[in-house]
């Protein structure tokens, strides 16, 4: 008897290890999938010189070798089976720590640029620290710039130390960094001057090239004159200078114009 008519659970068998270890479908040759899914009709045919026909039931001897054959693929489909669900499972803690391994999305975040612009005119008087944010949130809107922004600015309470999110690198509009993290916005040096506003046009001086700050070079509360809170027009503020790129960008020591009621900028960062 021909081994040919076992063939089709067998091939079943390892094609089922095949598509569980690569993960989709495999298509097999014309020619293989003919073969296997034909029955080789010499196999079955009754032998010319046997006397039983057709209707003539198998010997015992072709019943027990069919049986032996019967258990030999039924262990072959166990083993694939077995050999699939290991498979599968190895693909499945392989994208188990592909997940785990993902970086936090904070960690994603501190590393998009934040954009610095300097906001020009305006008296001592503009409704404290929130005042400020509002008036560098509508500059920044107006020139079509994303994001929440906030003033370098400080009274006794609030700074941009305990205000701000940090991160970097932060630029100016046209692309120039000032500095590339917190750490360095704070070292008392900067890259670049702060001297462009929202829309990208340069600082020309004057008095706006001061700066209402009251904030120190590590972004803490400078302590020093704040125009009652930044809510008067009378008395002095502390300033910055905008054209500086040393300690004197956030509190410049012989400023022109400290008085309150003079028009001078504000810093306003994107968070």
């Amino acid at each position: 008897m021909s081994n040919r008519g076992y063939a089709r659970p067998l091939c079943a068998a390892f094609a089922l290890i095949t598509v569980c270890a690569c993960g989709g479908r495999v298509a097999l040759p014309q020619e293989q999938v003919s073969d296997a899914e034909t029955p080789d009709d010499a196999a079955y045919a009754p032998d010319a010189d046997s006397p039983r026909d057709a209707t003539t039931p198998p010997s015992d001897a072709v019943v027990r070798d069919a049986a032996r054959s019967l258990d030999a693929t039924d262990g072959g489909v166990d083993v694939a089976m077995d050999a699939g669900v290991d498979v599968a499972m190895d693909v499945a803690d392989v994208a188990d720590v592909g997940i785990d391994a993902a970086p936090p999305a904070d960690a994603a975040d501190a590393s998009v640029a934040r954009v610095v612009f300097y906001l020009e005119g305006y008296l001592g008087a503009f409704g404290g620290v929130s005042g400020a944010d509002q008036l560098c949130a509508a500059a920044a809107s107006s020139a079509a710039l994303p994001g929440n922004y906030k003033a370098w600015i400080s009274d006794a309470l609030s700074s941009p130390a305990n205000r701000f999110s940090r991160g970097g690198p932060y630029i100016l509009r046209d692309g120039t960094i000032i500095a590339q993290d917190w750490t360095e916005l704070t070292s008392g040096h900067l890259r670049h001057p702060i001297n462009l506003d929202a829309t990208g046009r340069l600082n020309a001086g004057d008095q706006y090239r001061y700066v209402w700050t009251n904030t120190a070079i590590d972004g803490t509360s400078f302590g020093g004159s704040d125009c009652l809170d930044w809510s008067s027009s009378t008395g002095t503020g502390t300033l910055g200078d905008a054209f500086s790129v040393t300690a004197e960008w956030t509190v410049s020591p012989n400023p022109a114009f400290p008085a309150c009621n003079y028009g001078h900028s504000l810093y306003c960062f994107q968070q």
